[in-house]
């Protein structure tokens, strides 16, 4: 059973015909044989359409706009003609069938159709070859019912037709797929099934809860994450866990970002911000430790940059000092490391070269002042970072040390030379003043010590000469006047041993008897004589109507007495002393001291020879105005 109106074959239990739409009640025929054609428009169109096409001779379908075989539009095969083949067509190729334009309209073969002989009884039908382009194995080509009925069609798909076109060919084999060809099937095959698949997994992956938090994270929603937490995670402890893993890698992701430079401060912050807004510690605290460490980050940055303005303005010293501010788990940080030690080293140069300028102005103090004040701002800020630095400038301080020590004994060997070597002592703190630099107490008090040796030796070698070519009274009396001022245990140990040998002196001596006269006990009792201080004497005070007199007696030990008699301190009355020595009543020597003649201060040397007893005897002389004299014998020496 066949459509009235497209054609197309109906099927037992179809409701609408398959190729118009059309319900099958209305479209349906009664029988094959009495299916009627529809409109007489619907007639004269089926009755213009030839059976098969004239250029490819596929069967033409009623309904259809183009040619199954060819592609022709069938407005292109009106009106329909007789298939024939060309004269002039090789045998070989009979294929298709040539359409000759002087073919009459009508196809003579044809047997018209009308009612009373509807099967064209006249007209021999051939049955339709069994091949590739036969209705038989095409059941696609059937014709349609109102086509067959008037073209007297019969109805098991065979063509009038058939009989006066040439045998059609078998259809050539298909080229076989190449491998290439086969290949690629294979691979969109292949890729169809990926974007099948991908799609899927982007379905589950952003339905899952971990995804959807990452991506209200990644977004700043904030209060949609707060939610997801609570429903999904809060009250699941492996969920919690998933997340938490997730959280550490989002947060070190965040970082990286921001370090980069892909995130700024403010979309870093408000992603974390997401994070810490959840009631459990243990994943806020990621998010707080990186917003930590970015704000270090940040502070790093400007410390760095206040470096940088402080070194641009030659302040190397606080460049130094911010540029240690930048932890070592920076960006910066080697940056900053490098910088430090350029700005040392820089510093220690200028450092240097300012105390080059001092040093230019002979002032070794402030040059060296200058070094050691560097070096304690490096230790102070640095700590052993700075050692490079600070082990130049105390090279560089021991240097300039060196030249001022030297500079200084200098200048003091040419004084010692010149003036002296108590000359050199009293000048050295001058000399210090003078150069600008103040030596170490050790040095200085090797240098003092160096100049007193030398003097020492000096006035030992001096009162040698002098036992040498006088006396060891005299030595003793100029060792006596340097150890006053220079009181040193050297002079003091050669008085001693000159002492030992120079002859017995009276003050050695145990006199028999006395009066008014004084002999002191120790070195801290002198007189006073012409400025100098006399530690060995013999006092005498007289007076008018009273001698002073002193008694000796010898064994016949000694030959000579010397010294020297002078008279004490003279007030503004003239005074006149007189003393004689006295042996057994005779008066051996006479010495006569006047305060207003040389005669204050008068050598003597008496002859002892054979005497046994001395007594000296110190009067006041008539002409003498004071009422009282005193009288004294000092360096005496007995022979």
């Amino acid at each position: 059973m066949f459509c009235k109106f497209c054609g197309k074959t109906l099927v037992d239990g179809d409701k609408f015909c398959r190729g118009c739409g059309k319900p099958v009640s209305v479209a349906s025929a009664q029988s094959e044989n009495t299916a009627q054609i529809g409109s007489e428009e619907e007639k004269d169109k089926v009755s213009k359409l030839p059976a098969f096409c004239k250029f490819c001779g596929k069967p033409i379908i009623a309904g259809y706009q183009f040619c199954r075989g060819c592609g022709t539009p069938i407005a292109d095969v009106l009106p329909r003609e007789k298939a024939e083949v060309s004269p002039e067509k090789p045998a070989e190729d009979e294929t298709k069938a040539e359409v000759s334009p002087e073919k009459p309209a009508e196809d003579e073969t044809k047997a018209e159709v009308s009612p009373e002989n509807p099967t064209n009884e006249t007209q021999t039908v051939q049955p339709m070859p069994q091949n590739t382009y036969g209705a038989a194995n095409m059941p696609y080509a059937q014709p349609t019912a109102p086509y067959m009925q008037q073209n007297n069609v019969p109805q098991n798909g065979q063509s009038p037709y058939y009989s006066n076109m040439p045998p059609a060919q078998p259809k050539p084999p298909r080229k076989p797929l190449s491998k290439k060809a086969k290949i690629g099937i294979i691979g969109g095959g292949a890729a169809l099934i990926v974007v099948i698949v991908v799609v899927i997994v982007l379905c589950v992956v952003l339905n899952n809860p971990i995804n959807k938090m990452m991506n209200y994270i990644d977004s700043g929603s904030a209060s949609a994450a707060k939610q997801l937490y609570v429903s999904s995670f809060k009250y699941d402890d492996e969920a919690l866990a998933e997340l938490e893993s997730k959280i550490i890698e989002k947060t070190a992701e965040i970082k990286t970002q921001y370090l980069e430079g892909t995130l700024t401060y403010d979309e870093a912050f408000a992603k974390l911000e997401v994070i810490t807004g959840f009631s459990n510690y243990d994943i806020t605290q990621y998010a707080y430790e990186v917003m930590d460490y970015i704000d270090e980050v940040v502070e790093s940055e400007e410390n760095y940059e206040k470096a940088e303005e402080y070194r641009n303005d030659g302040d190397y010293l606080s460049a130094i000092y911010y540029y240690q501010y930048i932890g070592d788990d920076m960006p910066n940080y080697e940056d900053a490391q490098i910088a430090i030690s350029e700005c040392l080293s820089l510093y220690v140069e200028e450092t240097i070269s300012k105390a080059e300028a001092y040093i230019d102005e002979s002032d070794y103090n402030s040059a060296l002042d200058v070094i050691d004040e560097a070096i304690y701002y490096i230790e102070y800020f640095m700590g052993e970072d700075g050692d490079d630095g600070v082990s130049e400038l105390e090279k560089k301080r021991e240097e300039y040390e060196t030249e001022a020590v030297e500079l200084i004994i200098e200048k003091a060997d040419e004084i010692a030379e010149s003036e002296g070597y108590t000359a050199a002592i009293d000048q050295l703190d001058e000399i210090e003043d003078e150069v600008g630099y103040n030596l170490d107490s050790e040095t200085y008090a090797a240098k003092i010590e160096e100049y007193e040796t030398a003097y020492i030796n000096e006035v030992l070698d001096e009162a040698q000469t002098l036992v040498d070519e006088d006396s060891y009274a005299a030595a003793i009396t100029y060792l006596e006047n340097v150890y006053s001022e220079y009181r040193k245990s050297e002079f003091k140990a050669k008085i001693d041993e000159y002492e030992e040998l120079l002859q017995t002196s009276l003050n050695d001596l145990s006199y028999s008897s006395k009066d008014n006269v004084s002999i002191p006990y120790s070195w801290s009792t002198f007189i006073d004589i012409e400025g100098t201080e006399q530690y060995y004497f013999i006092t005498f005070t007289a007076e008018e109507d009273e001698n002073a007199t002193i008694t000796y007696s010898f064994d016949g030990e000694y030959t000579t007495l010397s010294g020297t008699a002078v008279l004490g301190e003279c007030g503004d009355e003239n005074e006149v002393v007189t003393i004689r020595f006295v042996s057994s009543g005779s008066t051996l020597h006479t010495i006569t001291l006047d305060s207003t003649s040389d005669d204050a201060y008068v050598d003597f040397e008496i002859d002892l020879t054979d005497v046994t007893s001395l007594t000296i005897e110190c009067s006041v002389a008539d002409e003498n105005e004071a009422d009282s004299v005193v009288a004294a014998l000092i360096n005496t020496v007995l022979e």
